[in-house]
């Protein structure tokens, strides 16, 4: 299985996805998200938007790794700014965790939906 189909099964199968990002002194932080399969590609965003800082760090200079059976995989960061796109990560984002509503209400909120990325591995 390639890196990016690996990459892309985890991310449509796991429920929480744990993400790796570096702080400003440069140590490795572990964060759980909700990532989504829609439109042919993974994403992730913010469900507290931009000033999140998980958010903040993957999208500084020290990017992110997803956490793939113990090892941290790097991915780049597309940022997504396509209404239809936006609105297909919304869709995947409410039937995937649609024992969440709660949560979800965040996730496809104005704040998060600036936020949405698209991951591919780096």
């Amino acid at each position: 299985m390639s890196l990016r189909s690996r990459l892309r099964a985890h991310l449509r199968d796991t429920d929480t996805v744990i993400v790796q990002t570096v702080t400003a002194g440069g140590s490795p932080r572990r964060t759980p998200i909700w990532a989504v399969d829609a439109d042919g590609a993974s994403y992730i965003r913010s469900s507290h938007g931009p000033g999140s800082a998980w958010y903040g760090r993957a999208t500084g200079s020290g990017g992110l790794a997803v956490i793939i059976d113990g090892e941290a995989v790097p991915v780049t960061l597309t940022p997504v700014t396509d209404e239809h796109v936006q609105d297909e990560v919304d869709l995947a984002y409410r039937i995937k965790y649609v024992d969440q509503p709660q949560f979800v209400r965040n996730l496809v909120s104005r704040t998060a939906r600036p936020t949405t990325m698209r991951l591919d591995p780096a």
